[in-house]
């Protein structure tokens, strides 16, 4: 699929696990992973900020995958899932025309957990949680630009 002129893309495959690609989303676009699967993202070339969305208010996500390509400044939410179920991905990466990436948790059951993460040419990595909401990385970063890593804990029982 290709996102064109979209500034909103909702992805909901139809089966748990399935695969999805969509290609040429512009600048400024917000892409919703809202079911598990293995996602391909990628931004058109000149794109200078991107949000992506994972889960929702009702659901959570568990990912196998999720690849960024061209998304510039990068910002993953992560969306309060269903009672007890936060989100999680096993590995994020970002290829080398991605400058910044924010992860930010959004409180309540939105905690985000991922194995790997794989940064490419990221300077800048900021990492906020809200509320009792966390974020956990197992395995580690990888990433060759890498200058700085900013930890927020905002709210309360951040």
């Amino acid at each position: 699929m290709s996102g064109s002129d979209a500034l909103t893309i909702n992805l909901q495959p139809s089966a748990a696990g399935a695969s999805i690609s969509v290609t040429d989303i512009v600048s400024g676009a917000t892409v919703n992973l809202q079911k598990a699967a293995s996602a391909t993202i990628d931004f058109a070339s000149a794109a200078t900020t991107s949000t992506i969305n994972v889960g929702s208010a009702g659901t959570g996500v568990s990912a196998n995958a999720l690849a960024i390509t061209d998304g510039g400044a990068v910002t993953i939410n992560s969306i309060g899932g269903s009672a007890g179920k936060g989100n999680g991905v096993s590995a994020i990466t970002l290829d080398a025309n991605a400058k910044s990436l924010s992860i930010n948790t959004s409180g309540a059951e939105a905690d985000l957990s991922v194995s790997a993460l794989a940064i490419g040419g990221i300077s800048a990595l900021t990492i906020t949680t809200q509320g009792s909401a966390g974020f956990s990385l197992s395995s580690g970063i990888s990433g060759t630009s890498l200058a700085s890593i900013v930890v927020n804990a905002a709210g309360n029982n951040a």
